[in-house]
């Protein structure tokens, strides 16, 4: 997945996911001329003023509140930023938020279905729960490893949701692959080399640098093998 697929995009075929995160301040959005007069970009802040050099993109612009949560796409196994600027999603998360509230639950344990419908201003979102045959909610935590995945990617500085207010991506490295289930990977030396993808290598590594020394054929495999390895596919 490329950064810019980092960012959930709602498109007419139904995606399902279910909300990790949801960062604890919005912040503001609108699109400016660029300084070096080459198209427009997003400008964010927690205010609603531009710093002195920078014009609107259109004169009738405005600052939109922008909510951002991460998600894990269940469609795409993947990690995913979501910044909400419609009102109708926002209200319609918000429900889901108090609905689950009330059932004593919390809406991270909901399995939500986004899609849309139109183009432009004739533009309408579908936000739903998963919901059983009574048409109450179904809730379920998401999956351990989802959670893990999630926690471990913040750790290492691949999910930093900061990073948006200075136009940069706020997910990298293994917040970009697909998630996977450590108890389908080959925690083995020759399993690190066939990873086709760093985030496998890097969850191969971490459980063999638990168990390092160790032979593994005719050879030890040693801490600095590990990471000398790792270091050479993260290059790739």
């Amino acid at each position: 997945m490329t950064q810019k697929e980092s960012f959930l995009t709602i498109t007419e075929k139904i995606q399902t996911l279910q909300i990790l995160h949801k960062s604890n301040r919005p912040f503001n959005r609108i699109f400016v001329k660029r300084p070096d007069g080459t198209g427009i970009m997003p400008f964010c802040s927690f205010g609603t003023t531009l710093p002195e050099g920078l014009e609107k993109a259109r004169d009738t612009d405005k600052f939109s509140e922008v909510q951002m949560f991460v998600v894990h796409n269940l469609t795409t196994n993947c990690l995913q930023a979501w910044g909400v600027t419609q009102k109708s999603i926002k209200e319609a998360l918000g429900k889901l938020a108090s609905d689950a509230a009330k059932d004593g639950r919390n809406i991270s344990e909901l399995i939500i279905a986004v899609s849309k419908q139109g183009s432009g201003m004739e533009t309408t979102y579908t936000v739903a729960p998963l919901t059983d045959k009574k048409g109450k909610h179904e809730y379920q935590m998401p999956e351990q490893i989802v959670i893990d995945y999630f926690h471990k990617a913040i750790a290492c500085g691949d999910i930093d949701m900061s990073k948006m207010l200075t136009n940069e991506y706020p997910m990298q490295g293994m917040a970009l692959e697909p998630i996977v289930d450590i108890a389908t990977l080959d925690i083995s030396f020759s399993g690190m080399k066939a990873a086709t993808d760093f985030a496998t290598a890097n969850i191969i590594a971490t459980e063999l640098l638990k168990i390092v020394p160790f032979v593994e054929g005719d050879d030890e495999v040693t801490k600095e093998d590990v990471n000398k390895l790792l270091a050479k596919i993260a290059l790739c």
